[in-house]
């Protein structure tokens, strides 16, 4: 699914936020740290997948308009199947 500028500029900036975490947890892992190097590349990880699944209060009205305008307006696509006729 497409995304929009919006979307990927919060996400480019939580990369930009957990590259440096991950990076110190991987130095952190390979100096023998084995305790906070993998926290904080779990904590990385999470940055990113909490940016890229969890719904925010300011998600829901685009996500609303979202399902009302695929409920309104089909793709033509599905249109031009349903009206050919094989003969």
């Amino acid at each position: 699914m497409a995304r929009s500028i919006v979307e990927q500029l919060s996400f480019a900036t939580a990369i930009v936020i957990a590259a440096p975490i991950a990076l110190a947890g991987v130095d952190m892992t390979l100096r023998g740290e084995t305790t906070w190097g993998p926290i904080l590349i779990a904590v990385s990880v999470m940055i990113l997948l909490v940016e890229k699944y969890v719904t925010t209060p300011h998600d829901v009205p685009g996500l609303a308009v979202a399902k009302v305008v695929g409920f309104v307006a089909k793709d033509p696509d599905e249109d031009a199947d349903a009206n050919d006729v094989d003969t």
